[in-house]
């Protein structure tokens, strides 16, 4: 495999992170969809030793919505048109060497107000019904209160931006999407750990 033999790629910090600090990364989930008050402690990240550097690296810490991105990664994306993020300086260590990583915190990553929802489909509620956004927060509220509904099929309305290249519909569909601009250069670019799979029939736009 591109990865190596182990996934997530970064599992462990070093000793000497402190989980519980005011900067933990670990806080970063209480920021999902908005910027972080705060410069989040990156520079302690442990990659397993069956894995391989690559310029996305997969971890299973960071709870808000983004990416760890190499220096390659991250200039490339400088042409292209994001959604709201920052990016954190990070480190990660393999075999007692240190690489320069960032975390590209993703501020506007919930789509869900663009959605049209009498053309989307759910895998686990087959015969759900949703008219509009106030019917899925209704739903959601009273009947998925743990979050459980997968959407297999997404239309998005006319309001979205479709000249984003990059981009997350949040909650029922955790995916993140990019455009045919972007996938064509981190192709050219030959950049590694990153898997591509087709969106045909999966997400759909209004117009």
């Amino acid at each position: 495999m591109e990865t190596g033999n182990d996934f997530p790629q970064i599992q462990n910090v070093t000793k000497e992170y402190d989980p519980n600090g005011p900067n933990s990364v670990y806080k970063l989930y209480e920021h999902r969809n908005l910027n972080p008050p705060f410069v989040p402690e990156l520079d302690s990240f442990v990659v397993r030793k069956r894995t391989k550097i690559t310029d996305l690296q997969s971890n299973a810490f960071i709870g808000g919505r983004g990416l760890f991105l190499s220096e390659k990664f991250k200039s490339l994306l400088s042409d292209f048109n994001l959604p709201k993020h920052k990016f954190f300086k990070s480190t990660v260590i393999k075999d007692d060497d240190t690489h320069t990583y960032y975390w590209f915190h993703l501020i506007e990553s919930d789509y869900r107000g663009k959605v049209v929802f009498e053309k989307t489909k759910f895998s686990n509620w087959k015969d759900l019904k949703l008219d509009n956004y106030q019917d899925y927060l209704d739903f959601s509220e009273n009947e998925d209160k743990y979050g459980q509904l997968k959407a297999n099929k997404v239309t998005l309305g006319n309001t979205f931006d479709k000249s984003l290249d990059l981009f997350m519909i949040s909650a029922f569909d955790q995916n993140l999407y990019i455009s045919q601009k972007l996938k064509d250069k981190i192709i050219e670019e030959k950049l590694t750990g990153i898997e591509i799979k087709s969106s045909e029939g999966k997400l759909c736009f209004e117009g």
